[in-house]
C-alpha cells in the first residue's frame, strides 16, 4: 500500500477526532437548542448527500470545505446549535465514502442523531 493509498484510512482518524471534538462542543442543551441542533442536521443532511455522492474528488473537498466554513461563520455568529447540526451532517455524509474502522464509528454515531432528528421532525 502506497502513501497515496493510506490517506483515507488515515482521514477516518481525523473524522473520528472532529466528531469527538463536536460532541464536546455541545454542552448540557436546554430544549431549544437541541431541537435547534436537530432541526439543522434534518434540514442539511438530504440535500448534502444529493451533492457529495455524484461530486467529483475535487467537488467533494470544496464542499466540505464550504461546510467547514459556514459551521465557522455560525459558531462566531453564537448559533452552536446549528453549526454543530451542519457538522454532524457533513461528518455524516463524508464518512459514507471514506475506509476504515474510525469512518466507520463516526457514519454510525452520527446515523443515529440523523435518526433522532427524523424522528423528532417527520
Amino acid at each position: 500500500m502506497g502513501i497515496f493509498d493510506m490517506w483515507p484510512w488515515s482521514r477516518g482518524k481525523v473524522m473520528r477526532q472532529e466528531f469527538k471534538d463536536t460532541m464536546a462542543r455541545i454542552p448540557n442543551p436546554n430544549e431549544s437548542a437541541k431541537r435547534k441542533f436537530l432541526n439543522n442536521v434534518h434540514a442539511t443532511i438530504e440535500p448534502l448527500k444529493e451533492r457529495y455522492g455524484p461530486a467529483s474528488a475535487s467537488e467533494r473537498k470544496a464542499l466540505m470545505k464550504e461546510c467547514r466554513n459556514s459551521a465557522s461563520q455560525m459558531l462566531n455568529d453564537g448559533d452552536w446549535p446549528s453549526a454543530l447540526g451542519l457538522s454532524v451532517s457533513a461528518l455524516n455524509v463524508e464518512s459514507e465514502y471514506v475506509p476504515g474502522e474510525d469512518a466507520a464509528f463516526v457514519k454510525a454515531e452520527t446515523d443515529k442523531i440523523i435518526a433522532e432528528a427524523a424522528a423528532t421532525f417527520e
